[in-house]
């Protein structure tokens, strides 16, 4: 399924197999808001300071990391929300794949 030019990946289980193929686009997925939090502090390497916003999304049955840099605030969001969100495909640390967010909404 595509969505212009950006391939809609329907499971994170299919997010995983396109990452272990090598698939470095951007992909877009519709899941469901479990929590967000933020995190800052200065670079060790260039000394300016960072903010993260790492936002958990789940398909039903697995949970996917998703990351924005220069993000300040979390998004305070009701649990289990219907979301959009776009970005490219990486591995996780947290967990088996991960999402640097390009854009990431609520579907209402």
């Amino acid at each position: 399924m595509l969505m212009g030019d950006v391939k809609i990946v329907s499971t994170i289980k299919v997010a995983e197999g396109l990452l272990k193929k090598g698939f470095d686009k951007e992909v877009g997925m519709i899941l469901l808001f479990e929590s967000s939090t933020t995190s800052k502090g200065i670079s060790k390497k260039s000394g300016k300071p960072w903010s993260k916003l790492a936002v958990y999304l789940s398909d039903g049955y697995a949970t996917i990391e998703c990351t924005q840099w220069d993000q300040r605030k979390a998004l305070g969001w009701d649990k289990n929300g219907i979301v959009y969100v776009r970005g490219r495909l990486k591995p996780g640390w947290k967990t088996s794949v991960s999402l640097i967010i390009e854009e990431i909404e609520r579907v209402e």
